[in-house]
């Protein structure tokens, strides 16, 4: 360093000419005393009086500097944040919507359901009557085809006009039976 003369090291005016002056004029000398406790229960207490150096640590930056741009830095603007909340309400009152439209259509699917159960029940009840309706009218047929050329007659009747229709192939039944027409 005896080469390169102090004054490129330290070109700036408020830089000292020489390291060690760069030390002196940041640097503090104190002088304290305190009681030191060795270890062990032997050793007894004894005061001695200390002297310390503290070195001052400059940042790379002044400390001013640093401040305004700080307030210089740019920062999201005002509006940004705006925005931001804005989407996030709008994001909630559309999912709120839509929370909304599934409860109607779920209510609507049951109102549907209800109708489709309904509309079976009566289904089923259309086939139930018409089986019965089929079964009543077997039982029709059959009494009319067992006795397909029989007439009805009335009380008080002693004669019978076919011979074939009357009891034993006599034309006079005994009883009350009204003559048939």
């Amino acid at each position: 360093m005896d080469d390169v003369p102090s004054q490129l090291l330290f070109s700036h005016p408020e830089v000292p000419d020489s390291f060690d002056d760069f030390l002196n004029n940041n640097t503090t000398t104190c002088t304290h005393t305190h009681t030191c406790n060795p270890p062990g229960p032997s050793a007894a207490t004894h005061t001695h009086t200390c002297l310390h150096t503290h070195t001052q640590v400059f940042a790379t930056g002044s400390g001013e500097e640093d401040i305004k741009e700080d307030l210089t830095k740019p920062r999201r603007p005002l509006g940004n944040r705006e925005a931001v909340r804005k989407y996030r309400e709008k994001k909630k009152a559309h999912a709120a919507f839509l929370e909304e439209e599934v409860r109607k259509l779920r209510a609507a699917n049951q109102q549907l359901l209800r109708r489709l159960q309904g509309h079976a029940a009566l289904e089923a009840e259309v086939i139930r009557l018409r089986s019965i309706l089929l079964d009543l009218r077997g039982k029709i047929d059959m009494e009319i085809g067992t006795f397909p050329f029989q007439k009805q007659c009335s009380v008080g009747s002693v004669g019978c006009t076919d011979p074939s229709m009357c009891f034993n192939g006599n034309s006079e039944v005994g009883g009350v039976w009204e003559e048939c027409s």
